[in-house]
């Protein structure tokens, strides 16, 4: 829907066809984000403008457009992923991207494979894989939160450490106490 613009889907439109103002005005941000991530070069594209720098971008070079179109003035982009492409470069983006995948799916695979000898072990990582696929997604239309990403970042070092400890485990055949 996103390239068919004729196509007519009654009240669907709103939420399928991307315009300035999909997702309550949220199109501007990411319009305005994307755009000034394209006019970057090289060198931007791939590490990116640095933390703290699109709050700047936004307000130095989109005050008026952000306050009298939109209607606000954001201090973030709205969605993870395109805050993380303009702050750390696809680079930078993609190897935090693949980590986080990377421990989804590693802890996944431990707590099916280890849920008969450590079942407790496994039902917290499936409750914590959950959280963060769940947060994972609303991310693609919703704001970094300083207050929340710490507990994130928390969740999949928990995640990570019972997979260690899993491992352990198979190695040894017994819990070693530290």
């Amino acid at each position: 829907s996103a390239i068919d613009r004729k196509t007519k889907l009654g009240s669907l439109g709103k939420l399928l066809r991307f315009t300035r103002h999909w997702g309550t005005d949220r199109g501007y941000i990411w319009l305005y984000v994307w755009n000034d991530f394209l006019k970057g070069g090289i060198f931007r594209y791939l590490f990116g403008f640095g933390e703290g720098s699109l709050e700047v971008n936004l307000l130095k070079n989109h005050l008026y457009g952000l306050r009298y179109e939109a209607g606000f003035i954001p201090t973030s982009a709205h969605n993870l992923y395109l805050h993380m492409i303009f702050t750390l470069g696809v680079i930078g983006a993609g190897i935090l991207f693949i980590g986080f995948i990377y421990t989804l799916a590693r802890g996944y695979k431990i707590a099916v494979s280890n849920y008969k000898n450590n079942t407790a072990d496994s039902v917290l990582s499936f409750c914590i894989i959950s959280v963060l696929a769940g947060y994972m997604a609303q991310s693609a239309v919703s704001m970094t939160e300083p207050d929340v990403m710490p507990y994130v970042v928390l969740m999949y070092g928990i995640l990570a450490g019972i997979g260690s400890r899993t491992a352990d485990i198979h190695k040894t055949g017994s819990i070693k106490c530290q």
